[in-house]
């Protein structure tokens, strides 16, 4: 009975290792996807980066092809409006990437310290389940020893039995 119980318990031990494997290979997997939209995020802000650079380009190449003409002079202050609005455009999403980026870090870190508590625990539950093993295997070997002195004591007993049968013939 007592044997079942551990067998019923070592296999609740094993089911409770198999969950924790599955979800810790889940976790393993948004990180990697985590890291994926990271990389795809830091790509993007080098590219915006380097279209503010482009265009602060372009608007000091402007600033050098101006002459002192009114109409030149107003259409390259329309243009450096307009490019200085692009600038402040791409200065905003930068940092909204910026911010996004540092959420997904945040992800990444809490469900990297969510993966090492889940293999403390993975550990831990083997740990548990070794320790069963063994006192099941030692609770057999008590048992088996028991059958074993039992047998010899019934063994003896009828030995005794048959001497006595003997004596009082």
């Amino acid at each position: 009975m007592a044997a079942s119980r551990e067998r019923v318990r070592l296999a609740d031990e094993q089911e409770e290792l198999d969950r924790r494997e599955s979800t810790i290979n889940t976790l393993q997997s948004e990180s990697a996807a985590m890291q994926e939209s990271l990389m795809n995020v830091r790509s993007e802000l080098v590219h915006a980066n380097n279209e503010a650079a482009s265009l602060s380009a372009q608007l000091a190449q402007l600033r050098n092809q101006s002459d002192s003409s009114s109409s030149d002079v107003l259409s390259l202050t329309r243009e450096m409006r307009e490019l200085r609005g692009e600038m402040e455009r791409l200065r905003i999403e930068r940092e909204e990437w910026e911010v996004e980026a540092g959420r997904e870090r945040e992800r990444r870190e809490a469900a990297e310290e969510e993966m090492a508590a889940m293999e403390r625990r993975d550990m831990e539950a083997q740990r548990e389940y070794e320790r069963g093993r063994e006192q099941a295997a030692a609770e057999k070997e008590r048992a088996d020893n028991l059958q074993e002195v039992l047998s010899e004591f019934q063994a003896g007993e009828r030995g005794s039995k048959g001497v006595l049968a003997e004596l009082t013939l």
